[in-house]
């Protein structure tokens, strides 16, 4: 459906407002606010489904002049000259059939649809339609609630559907609502439950509780089915004896009153026989006229079978079906060029677009592996680089520690040495030259306090000193002056022995020293040898030779480790190498399997080249095949066309000649024989008139018509019926009349006795009864479990569909996704028990709720994008109904809108897009990307 035109009588804000030039994929409104863009959408719906609510007290849009007085029954008399609300709405459907709907809420809703350009025809098929406030035939597929939760985005309210609309739309989607009288799956299984509760009544003997009051009263409940059909048996069988008394009573009785009956029969015969004859004469006479009458109009008419198809104007249907032809015949011709062209896009898929579409996994795989093949060659490059570099660093330590430049065989030559072996000869040659030198710092500290002996003489001196003061002070005879003197020479005395000892004990200790020096110096030498030894296969310098210590083993080390990473990068880049040939064998094998000659690439080009001329050869099949497809269902439906159109136009032409031959039929000129034919057609009414009258006034005026007859012709005497025959007959007839009477009276005194006791029930009945009783008390389990069985097949049915039907929905709505965020979210899922809504950034990573920390901007995308879906599901196969779009797009960055963009277009190749915006600068947008028409409303 798309809407051209609309024109406004009064609708909020507008009133005798005309917009034309919607005829679009894609309209813009734009308009400040308070300009009614809002009223706009509202008039438009109002069009399509009805005025709502249909009183123009209550209804917001409703123009000033329907007041709450207006509305009551005076609304043409205080509107003045405010017309009431209303206005007309032009739409083409998607068959090309343009229509109008006019809708006007006066005293009640009033609407019309008329089919626009439509002439007509003798039985008036294009008549105007009274829809009164009924939806549209093309928007009746969608619910009111639904087009306005659903086809109306708007940007301050997108979100998850709630209320009426969220559980119609489960219904379309899980529950098939679109056929009318099927109830919901939950309606049904619930219902099946609370009957299978209710008829469910275990036997007292099944009840092993039953001494509970509390499980009495309860079981009680439960049995109320089978308990009434007990007590429903026990009153049967008592009705049963009574109803056997009063059937034996009643048969008595109705034998006498089947002899009265008898009687009665054969009075009623007799005086029916007498009435007939009385009143013979008066029911042929005025049969008569009317029969003459009938006779001659009929023989003027003749026989109008033939001309029964022909019409009361011939020439104008003439005139119809020869333009009729005319169109056809263009038709046809449209048709045949039309196939030709979808004949040649069909045939432009070959084969060898279908051998390249045969390896359309192949290629689509080494459109992922390019990439890393790329990346594997890079990184070899940077092996290689750095294999050059470690190959410069060896260069450069080999000088310093060889005559000889870096070359395999020194590689082999340090690979070979034994590392365990020489770690611990260089070990124990580091443990010897440290000892040496431990000893030597000792040596050097031992000399120079050996140089720094202590001094003799001073003490010498004291004790001379101290040995005369003694020998003055005894020859003297002073007591403390020889104590002093004594005191004086042994501290001098011990002080010199002391000294003297000590500088012996350094000299002897470092003569020792020395000694060991010497010893541990010839261990380092022999250690030396042993390092020298091993080491005799590598040039070394005199000068690491002579001196093996840690750090030439560090080296050494050094120079190991890196000519190993050397030959591993070696090896790595070399295995590259192989990977990188393989891959370029396995795409060129890939091309030529897809029929591309070795020439028509460049010999030396890439392999990510090569895919990407693969990967653009499968897209360019890929679209011949669609469009090959697409021209297949073309002829398809050409061929459909065509079938109908050829039976169509020959049914015109058959019509056309025949009408002409039968018309000739009665004369060569059209006009008098069309003349003719009214005035027989008069005359056949005319004998229609008087028929209908014989119908009406002796409806068995045949029967009269063949008796009359009958007389005239056969009886001799003409009327037989004397004065005297009909006094006795008469005579004879009140004499049965009272006979009648009496026996009457007698049969009905009996009949109603036999009525009295007939109105008792029969023993049959209460017997067949009291099977079924018995027979209901017998199936009442049975139907239960039946019940319960069904109600879980029906909820397994519910849950099969829901799975079915309801992933398709949201599978389009993460397509669409997945184009707006220009492939951050890649899918939409429903996870969990409740199946909440769930996106996916990637086909591996994990579901994210669609709830914060996402951001209100993607919340509202997604729930765009699952509104979309909805809405081509819910008018799948159907008229596919316009979508309007308020501000949906202020909150999307200018990167989403674009993808956005192209949701749009690809929505807009089945349906009419309004969108709403108060933003000059989007409009302009839109206007650019889409090819939009603009509609620019001012402030009112």
């Amino acid at each position: 459906m798309r809407i051209t035109a609309c024109q406004i009588e009064a609708f909020g804000p507008f009133q005798e407002r005309a917009f034309d030039g919607f005829d679009h994929p894609v309209v813009v409104v734009q308009g400040p606010n308070e300009a009614g863009k809002t009223s706009l959408f509202h008039f438009f719906r109002e069009m399509l489904y009805g005025i709502e609510p249909p009183d123009g007290a209550r209804h917001p849009y409703a123009p000033a002049a329907q007041a709450p007085e207006a509305s009551s029954g005076g609304a043409a008399e205080a509107g003045g000259d405010t017309p009431p609300l209303g206005g007309r709405l032009r739409y083409r459907l998607a068959d090309g059939t343009p229509r109008t709907v006019h809708r006007r809420l006066t005293g009640a809703p009033q609407g019309r649809l008329t089919e626009d350009g439509a002439g007509g025809d003798e039985e008036g098929q294009n008549r105007p339609v009274d829809l009164q406030n009924r939806p549209l035939p093309a928007v009746a597929h969608v619910s009111r609630e639904v087009f306005s939760a659903v086809y109306a985005l708007d940007g301050r309210a997108l979100g998850d559907l709630q209320g009426a609309a969220r559980e119609e739309v489960q219904e379309r989607l899980l529950r098939m609502m679109s056929a009318p009288g099927v109830r919901p799956a939950e309606d049904v299984t619930a219902a099946l439950d609370a009957e299978a509760a209710r008829l469910w009544s275990p036997a007292p003997d099944d009840d092993p509780a039953g001494d509970d009051p509390a499980d009495d009263e309860r079981d009680d409940d439960e049995r109320t089915e089978a308990a009434r059909l007990r007590t429903r048996r026990c009153a049967l069988r008592q009705k049963l004896e009574r109803a056997q008394q009063h059937d034996r009573e009643r048969r008595k009785l109705m034998s006498a009153v089947a002899d009265g009956t008898d009687r009665l029969e054969a009075l009623e015969a007799e005086r029916a026989n007498l009435k007939a004859h009385l009143r013979r004469a008066e029911r042929l006479r005025p049969v008569r006229a009317l029969v003459s009458r009938l006779e001659a109009h009929t023989d003027r008419a003749g026989d109008l079978a033939p001309f029964e198809d022909v019409p009361e104007e011939p020439i104008p249907v003439l005139r119809r079906l020869e333009r009729e032809i005319e169109r056809y015949e263009d038709d046809l011709a449209q048709n045949e060029r039309a196939r030709t062209e979808a004949r040649a896009t069909r045939d432009a898929f070959t084969d060898t677009d279908r051998r390249i579409e045969a390896e359309a996994d192949a290629v689509r795989a080494w459109g992922d592996k390019a990439a890393a093949h790329e990346r594997r060659a890079e990184y070899r490059e940077e092996l290689l680089r750095e294999s050059e570099r470690i190959a410069a660093v060896l260069d450069e330590r080999a000088q310093r520690l060889f005559d000889a430049p870096w070359s395999d065989d020194l590689a082999r030559a340090l690979h070979a040495l034994p590392k365990n072996e020489l770690e611990a000869r260089v070990d124990a040659y580091r443990d010897a030259d440290s000892t040496v030198d431990a000893l030597k710092v000792r040596a050097d500290a031992l000399a120079r306090k050996v140089d720094r002996r202590k001094r003799l003489w001073p003490w010498a001196i004291a004790a001379g000193i101290g040995l005369a003061a003694f020998a003055a002070g005894v020859v003297l005879g002073r007591e403390l002056v020889w104590g002093l003197a004594t005191a004086l020479a042994a501290t001098g005395l011990l002080q010199l022995l002391n000294a003297w000892n000590y500088n012996r004990e350094r000299a002897e200790r470092l003569g020792e020293l020395d000694l060991e020096i010497e010893e541990q110096e010839e261990v380092l030498a022999e250690k030396s040898a042993a390092v020298a030894e091993l080491l005799g296969d590598l040039p070394l310098t005199e000068e690491e030779a002579a001196h093996p210590d840690h750090e030439l083993w560090d080296a050494l080390q050094e120079l190991r480790r890196q000519a190993e990473e050397r030959a591993a990068l070696h090896r790595q880049a070399e295995a590259l190498a192989d990977t990188l040939d393989e891959d370029e064998a396995s795409v060129h094998a890939l091309a030529r399997r897809c029929g591309v000659r070795r020439e028509e690439h460049k010999q030396d080009a890439a392999l990510p080249q090569i895919v990407a001329a693969l990967e653009k050869r499968l897209d360019a099949a890929e679209e011949r095949r669609r469009e090959a497809e697409a021209a297949e269902e073309r002829l398809k439906t050409l061929r459909e066309r065509r079938r109908d159109l050829e039976p169509a136009l020959e049914k015109r032409r058959r019509r056309y000649d025949g009408l002409k031959a039968k018309l000739h039929d009665l004369d060569d000129d059209l006009t008098t024989a069309v003349e003719e034919l009214k005035a027989r057609r008069r005359a056949a009414r005319r004998a229609e008139q008087a028929r209908a009258t014989l119908f009406r006034e002796h409806p068995d005026w045949k029967s009269l018509r063949d008796e009359i007859r009958a007389i005239e012709e056969d009886d001799a005497d003409g009327w037989t019926y004397t004065d005297e025959e009909v006094v006795r007959m008469r005579e004879r007839r009140e004499a049965i009349a009272d006979e009648i009477l009496d026996t009457e009276q007698a049969r009905t005194r009996k009949r109603e006795d036999a009525q009295r006791l007939a109105q008792h029930p029969a023993p049959a009945d209460v017997a067949s009864k009291l099977a079924t009783v018995e027979r209901r008390l017998d199936e009442v389990d049975r139907r239960r479990d039946r019940l319960a069985l069904l109600a879980r097949l029906i909820r397994r049915a519910a849950r099969s569909f829901r799975r079915r039907h309801q992933p398709e929905v949201v599978k389009q709505a993460g397509r669409y996704l997945r184009t707006i965020t220009g492939g951050r979210y890649q899918r939409l899922v429903l996870e969990g028990q409740e199946r909440r809504l769930h996106v996916c950034r990637t086909e591996e990573s994990a579901p994210e709720p669609v709830r914060a920390p996402l951001s209100q901007g993607v919340r509202d995308q997604v729930y765009a994008a699952l509104r979309l879906a909805l809405i081509d599901h819910l008018d799948q196969s159907q008229e596919a109904l316009p979508v309007f779009l308020d501000e949906v797009f202020t909150s999307w960055d200018r990167g989403r809108r674009q993808h956005g963009y192209a949701v749009l277009e690809e929505l807009t190749e089945r349906r009419q897009v309004f969108i709403f915006t108060c933003h000059p600068a989007l409009s302009e947008e839109l206007s650019r990307r889409l090819d939009a028409r603009r509609l620019l409303l001012e402030p009112t």
